[in-house]
């Protein structure tokens, strides 16, 4: 079949394990979307999903094409990324207690479609985790055993990281907002 063709099912179950304990574990994208979507509600919550997703899209394909590399083999250019990320958290940070303060003033306003959007792209982007995992962990799934290029092959894993991402932040966004429901009754 095509799917055989292009990725190798024999790495398939050790992979969907590890995305599955990579989406439990907790990190600054469940952080920034439980936040939305508990304080600005679902909409807010399913706009950071899908900025979120845009952003692994935009990982796996500086993966597949060998951006991965370069970092690999100049260590300052990750260590400078580490410390941007860890800057735009701070600032995330003092945004959000910005905001608190606004709101206690009735001056604030709820977060647009596009703020929490480009905020979950940014937020992803920045995260240590998420590059580690694109650039030193997806290509371990990558085959010899099958004709797929390296390039294809990891392709076709991000596509699949990604949809599953996706699908897990959702279902954590309606049960939130169910539970705020709730207890809001």
């Amino acid at each position: 079949s095509k799917v055989e063709e292009m990725i190798d099912l024999n790495v398939m179950p050790v992979f969907i394990l590890s995305v599955i304990a990579l989406l439990l574990a907790p990190g600054p994208d469940m952080v920034l979307i439980s936040s939305l979507s508990i304080n600005k509600g679902r909409a807010a919550g399913l706009w950071a999903c899908l900025g979120n997703m845009t952003s692994g899209v935009l990982l796996t394909i500086a993966t597949a094409l060998g951006v991965a590399g370069v970092i690999k083999e100049l260590p300052y250019s990750f260590e400078a990324m580490r410390v941007m990320g860890g800057c735009y958290l701070l600032y995330l940070a003092w945004a959000g207690l910005k905001e608190i303060s606004l709101d206690q003033k009735g001056e604030g306003q709820s977060g647009n479609a596009w703020s929490c959007y480009k905020t979950a792209v940014v937020n992803n982007l920045m995260n240590p985790k998420a590059l580690l995992f694109f650039m030193m962990f997806l290509p371990q799934f990558v085959s010899q055993n099958i004709d797929a290029s390296p390039r294809e092959q990891l392709l076709l894993l991000g596509l699949i990281l990604n949809v599953m991402g996706f699908l897990f932040n959702v279902s954590l966004v309606v049960l939130l907002s169910k539970v705020v429901d709730a207890l809001m009754k």
